[in-house]
């Protein structure tokens, strides 16, 4: 189901990224994704990459600390409102007696050292590499220092304080390291402030604020969170003695989640989701609905390298936070159960058609990208419709809920198939949309049909003619085809821009689509300015 087996060769890391793992950490109905993988050496990466929600950082340091891990390092970076989180930990022993957590299990009580200053952003820049954060328009950020006694909870409240009180979280550095008997805190945030220092509010009085705001908190926080029943510990992780029996045993509880799941699905989707690691629930109700056809959802990680014309190769490595957007439309009388062995191998032999309609975006938020992925009718739904341009703009513009199944609720996995899309969305969450409002590039990956293809690669020619026996004279009837449903002409082809050329096609026109809607519901002036082919 895209987790690494368990039985992965020594020294090979093993990955878990599936229900199991959001439960083990306590990110069950939360609108994030989460990758858990063990260095191969004596540590544990924990990546969560999701909407910014204010319940996450609290959830992760109780399940920290329920779970017997110390976070050696982290970083934090929130662009427009994805939140991207890395945290490297250390195993310390699962503590067993929830109920000793709280304020009498605290270390220590000594007053936090904080220090506040305004920096440029170059200076944070280079102390965080390959993260590039907003910035106001004088290049001025906030930099806090803060360390002392860790005690549970007290990050969630410092970020949820700054939060409340209008400062702009844009990344920190977290590190924890035990001295003696205690764990001591050293972590650094860069913020942008709730305004700009006025000529009756100096530079001073904004750190001045700041940092009592955060002291205030520090000697304030008390927590003793509510047990949760959704939240739940594979058995074998009990008898784990390492990260990698650990981690395998996670991965193991994903693969038996996912494989339920999927039983629970009907059968005309399931080749279409082999492979993928993250819930797809319906039949959802919101957003665009067809006649005749039942609509499927999810969202989670994505594990694919995308190509990108202008910046290279970008993945999910570590380093840039994309999100996996998966629509898929089938007919309502489909059946629920999957094809025999015998029935798949007939279907492939006499190459039937699928029988699912499949949309899947990422959401780029390091190159400001929204690559379009799939967007396949696959001769199940009507073309001409606008079904491909509002299938794909709902991915930015539809409730959160609607791809991450479950927020707010009490169970993650376990194969029910609740209908998505009906919960209400609550006010805290922000949208798609609003996690990429700087949006600079539609990026078409491997979508291409042929009638795209041919105008494209005319377009993009070397040279003052553009032939129509670019594929030799045998196809110069079909190109000539393709021109006359795109409604060019011999002449209008040897005038046109690429981007002309492009805007009358079938795919320019989906993409074109896509913005209309976007502008239409945002009220927003997003305009195609320029196309680069990649080939």
């Amino acid at each position: 189901m895209g987790c690494c087996a368990s039985s992965a060769p020594v020294g090979t890391p093993i990955e878990a990224f599936g229900p199991a793992a959001k439960r083990y950490f306590h990110l069950s109905g939360l609108p994030v994704s989460v990758s858990a993988k063990d260095d191969g050496k004596n540590g544990l990466d924990l990546t969560v990459v999701g909407l910014d929600c204010r319940e996450a950082l609290l959830k992760l340091e109780v399940a920290f600390e329920r779970r017997g891990f110390i976070v050696l390092h982290a970083s934090l970076t929130r662009k427009g409102d994805l939140t991207h989180q890395c945290f490297h930990l250390e195993y310390t022993g699962r503590q067993k007696d929830a109920s000793k957590e709280g304020p009498d299990q605290v270390i220590g009580d000594d007053p936090m050292d904080v220090a506040v200053a305004f920096v440029s952003a170059q200076e944070a820049l280079a102390s965080i590499p390959d993260r590039v954060p907003d910035t106001t328009a004088e290049g001025k950020l906030m930099k806090m220092h803060v360390q002392g006694t860790y005690r549970m909870g007290v990050r969630a409240g410092i970020t949820e304080a700054l939060r409340a009180n209008g400062f702009k979280l844009l990344a920190a550095l977290l590190s924890t390291e035990r001295r003696k008997d205690v764990l001591e805190m050293c972590d650094d945030y860069w913020l942008l402030p709730a305004q700009a220092p006025s000529s009756d509010k100096t530079e001073l009085e904004v750190l001045n604020r700041i940092k009592l705001l955060v002291q205030a908190t520090v000697l304030q926080t008390s927590c003793v969170p509510n047990k949760d029943q959704s939240q739940s510990t594979p058995v074998k992780v009990y008898s784990a003695t390492n990260f990698r029996q650990l981690v395998s045993a996670i991965n193991e509880a994903d693969n038996a989640d996912l494989r339920s799941h999927m039983k629970g699905l009907p059968g005309s989707l399931q080749s279409a989701l082999k492979g993928i690691h993250y819930p797809v629930r319906g039949p959802c109700t919101s957003g665009i609905q067809i006649d005749g056809f039942a609509k499927y959802s999810g969202a989670g990680l994505s594990r694919n390298q995308v190509k990108l014309a202008s910046q290279g190769t970008n993945s999910v490595d570590g380093s840039a936070p994309i999100l996996e957007i998966r629509t898929l439309f089938i007919r309502d009388n489909a059946s629920g159960q999957a094809d025999s062995a015998k029935v798949k191998w007939l279907k492939k032999l006499m190459n039937v058609e699928k029988e699912y309609a499949e949309f899947v975006t990422y959401l780029d938020i390091q190159s400001k990208t929204f690559v379009i992925f799939k967007a396949f009718l696959n001769d199940l739904l009507t073309s001409g419709k606008g079904y491909g341009s509002a299938a794909i703009a709902e991915h930015l513009l539809e409730a959160p809920t609607t791809f991450f199944s479950n927020i707010g609720g009490s169970s993650d996995g376990h194969g029910v198939q609740e209908e998505a899309g009906s919960q209400e969305w609550p006010s805290w969450l922000p949208s798609l949309m609003d996690s990429i409002p700087d949006l600079e590039v539609i990026h078409v990956c491997d979508v291409v049909n042929w009638n795209t293809y041919a105008l494209m690669t005319l377009a993009v020619t070397e040279g003052s003619v553009r032939s129509l026996s670019i594929f030799g004279e045998q196809f110069e009837w079909a190109v000539r085809q393709e021109l006359k449903r795109s409604k060019l002409t011999e002449e209008s082809l040897e005038t046109a821009s690429p981007l002309e050329i492009f805007l009358c096609t079938n795919l320019g026109k989906m993409v074109m689509g896509v913005i209309q809607r976007l502008n239409d519901q945002l009220g927003s002036r997003l305009q195609a300015t320029g196309v680069d082919v990649l080939f």
